[in-house]
């Protein structure tokens, strides 16, 4: 992500926290390598709840497994309160290219399917963004690729062993989080459509019964 894009994020969240009369503050680090981060470099106030959300910030790393293990070493020593983990629920893992072809086109066929559904034609950026920048993209890096340059995606079930390996635990999703969720979909065009799957304690949202990405919560053990 571009230091210009986060920078924005961070103008719109000032915003909306502002509109909500919320005492909100934003800090965006950059670093060239995620080996390079330490806690010296955030505004940690010890008084505060530490809390992370994680959204496709995970995948991009399975192919880089040192910058993976600097970032979690980097989570275990700030030790959040929660962590909330969003990734694409599929396995694009394969070093055959004909099963990732398949994979990729049944998953991201899903995607673009709810985006058009979803969007109108006519929301101009925003779905241009997500239609470009993100699925066009990542589907290109899966797709042209190959060994150690390709971009790696896995299922809860590998996030699930691998935090485990940290001392995570996983916490479950509450009946109101689920019922929070439910409420939503009925107001969401196209909600009818969306599927929701229990797995451990992660939720699993699909498409019209195609899987399209997880959510999952972990603490870390003392």
């Amino acid at each position: 992500m571009s230091e210009n894009l986060v920078r924005g994020t961070g103008e719109r969240l000032a915003k909306f926290a502002e509109s909500m009369n919320i005492p909100f503050s934003f800090k965006s680090v950059v670093v060239s390598s995620l080996t390079e981060i330490d806690e010296a470099q955030f505004d940690l106030n010890p008084k505060e709840t530490v809390a992370v959300f994680s959204e496709y910030a995970l995948q991009g790393l399975v192919s880089e497994p040192n910058e993976l293990e600097a970032l979690m070493g980097f989570m275990r020593k700030i030790r959040p309160s929660i962590m909330v983990v969003l990734e694409s629920e599929v396995n694009l893992n394969s070093s055959v290219f004909a099963h990732r072809f398949v994979e990729v086109l049944f998953h991201y066929g899903a995607y673009f399917d709810c985006v058009n559904a979803c969007l109108e034609s006519s929301s101009g950026g925003e779905r241009g963004l997500i239609e470009s920048m993100f699925l066009n993209n990542h589907v290109r890096e899966l797709l042209v690729k190959e060994g150690e340059e390709m971009a790696r995606v896995v299922t809860v079930d590998v996030w699930r062993q691998f935090f485990g390996r940290f001392f995570m635990w996983e916490v479950e999703l509450s009946s109101s989080a689920m019922e929070t969720v439910n409420l939503l979909l009925g107001r969401f065009v196209g909600g009818k459509y969306c599927t929701l799957d229990a797995d451990g304690g992660s939720l699993i949202v699909g498409w019209k019964g195609t899987p399209i990405f997880s959510i999952s919560t972990w603490k870390f053990l003392h």
